[in-house]
């Protein structure tokens, strides 16, 4: 283990540090290790927060008034999630800002264990999320409850609702995007067939994906806000309908719009051309009251929250500071020292994160955490190692681990899909390795990172065509730069046909 007296000196050190760049950026706000979270916990949501219960449970309830936005733009109800998303609202404003991301005060963190929704700069729904995320937080509630829609739809609603914001005790949806108006009246004809038969995005431009997206998101507006109903619903309302009876995309928008490609887009144009685009006023239920509970995460608890985050975005020195708080609070802490063997693994500092694995699974060997974290640093070891023996047995340590890990708890997606991955780079199992994959989709259905999995396997059993077009549905769909990364990779692997 860690010195314990250099621990301690290093972080005094790090304390010291924080506070004088505090005062240093003029910021008032406590340093993140000191920082206090309580957790309002909905239907939909977890929320974890530093900035008070009043702010949580105001949090709490904007997201719920979006998802009941996205639910409009969608045309029927989402279900609840297996796996809620966690959402963390903290404050880091300052010279040290561990935890951004693109630049943004919120981003969309999709991951294994499930979706993340940070907000990082102490400001509320309305002012710290981006378009960027709540856009792809939309799009992954789409998934959650059609599948894969056409690409268009996918992206049209997402944008759609990405300009949403609260209006009392409810949300204003559809407000113009400035960026894609200006778009689409540089290029008067808006020419919808090739946006309703696009695929793929894999090889497309910046400019051309911006022409795709803002066509995509005037086809949504018209239909859903701008043109007449049909037997009752509007045009978009009855595509998902027809959509979700089993009809073909291209069937579900004849009977939607009654009009073939060109008339389509010759109405969208004019709609566009009228400069007349606004939002909807869509009103919270009344009387309707969102049940939540109210508890407190102890100081300890919020540290491995902010560690794991860290590890999320591959971060392992940051990951590693706030460890190292957790364990000058509970020393000796099972959960910090495998956490902090996972870090390590990042790192590829193999010896100590082999050493603090072992020294967690003997502190508690029956705690599926651990056993899935075992099996992170394993699997990080055998793909730094060379094929061959060596290799071989790093991966059967990492299935060992999972199996248990999945006796000890069968509820967590992430336990499922790294089974999977390993299964599918050891290149046996592989009928169990598919079966893993379903679990965790069935907990995780609107994942594309489980996509990305999907690849290993069905290239492990042979498929190298099926595995490349997951791989570039999940590249077209994504708006996560490591989710893209990761499938550019393997499809690169694959190489092209």
């Amino acid at each position: 283990m860690t010195n314990r007296r250099g621990r301690v000196l290093r972080l005094a050190a790090m304390a010291l540090l924080a506070g004088l760049l505090l005062l240093l950026g003029g910021c008032k706000s406590l340093p993140l290790h000191r920082q206090r979270w309580v957790v309002v916990e909905t239907q939909h949501f977890r929320v974890m927060s530093t900035l008070g219960s009043e702010r949580a449970d105001q949090l709490a309830t904007d997201l719920e008034l979006f998802r009941s936005g996205v639910e409009f733009a969608v045309g029927r109800k989402i279900p609840p999630p297996a796996v809620k998303p966690r959402v963390m609202a903290f404050d880091e404003r300052g010279l040290v800002r561990p935890f951004m991301l693109y630049g943004d005060k919120g981003y969309f963190l999709p991951t294994l264990a499930g979706p993340r929704l940070v907000l990082r700069a102490a400001g509320d729904w309305e002012e710290d999320s981006t378009q960027s995320q709540r856009s792809a937080y939309a799009r992954y509630l789409i998934r959650e409850s059609l599948g894969r829609a056409p690409l268009w739809f996918e992206s049209g609603v997402g944008h759609f609702a990405s300009t949403m914001e609260r209006r009392g005790r409810g949300v204003l949806v559809g407000r113009p995007r400035d960026d894609y108006m200006e778009a689409l009246k540089q290029r008067k004809a808006v020419s919808l067939a090739e946006t309703l038969n696009m695929t793929s995005l894999v090889d497309a431009a910046e400019t051309r994906r911006l022409v795709f997206e803002s066509r995509a998101w005037a086809l949504v507006h018209y239909s859903k806000i701008g043109s007449r109903k049909r037997r009752g619903l509007v045009p978009l309302d009855r595509f998902v309908s027809e959509l979700a009876g089993g009809a073909s995309p291209r069937g579900a928008v004849r009977a939607a719009f009654g009009a073939d490609a060109e008339e389509l887009a010759d109405a969208v144009s004019e709609y566009v051309e009228r400069d007349e685009i606004a939002g909807v006023f869509v009103s919270h239920e009344p009387g309707r009251v969102i049940p939540r509970k109210r508890t407190e995460l102890s100081h300890a608890e919020g540290l491995g929250e902010l560690a794991q985050l860290a590890l999320d975005l591959a971060r392992p020195d940051v990951a590693l500071t706030f460890y190292e708080y957790a364990q000058v609070l509970e020393p000796g802490g099972p959960r910090w020292i495998a956490g902090t063997a996972r870090a390590e693994a990042q790192q590829g500092s193999w010896d100590l994160a082999s050493e603090h694995a072992a020294e967690a699974l003997r502190r508690a060997p029956e705690n599926a955490e651990i056993q899935r974290t075992a099996a992170h640093v394993a699997f990080a070891r055998a793909q730094a190692s060379e094929a061959g023996s060596e290799q071989a047995t790093w991966l059967e340590h990492a299935a060992s681990h999972l199996r248990r890990s999945r006796e000890l708890d069968a509820a967590n997606p992430e336990t499922h899909a790294l089974l999977a991955d390993v299964l599918a780079a050891s290149g046996v199992d592989l009928k169990e390795g598919f079966e893993s994959l379903a679990a965790a989709r069935r907990l995780l259905p609107a994942s594309l990172e489980l996509d990305v999995v999907a690849a290993a396997l069905l290239r492990a059993s042979g498929d190298a065509d099926a595995a490349r077009l997951r791989l570039t549905d999940a590249i077209s769909r994504t708006e996560s730069e490591s989710t893209d990364a990761r499938a550019r990779a393997a499809l690169s692997e694959l190489g092209s046909r």
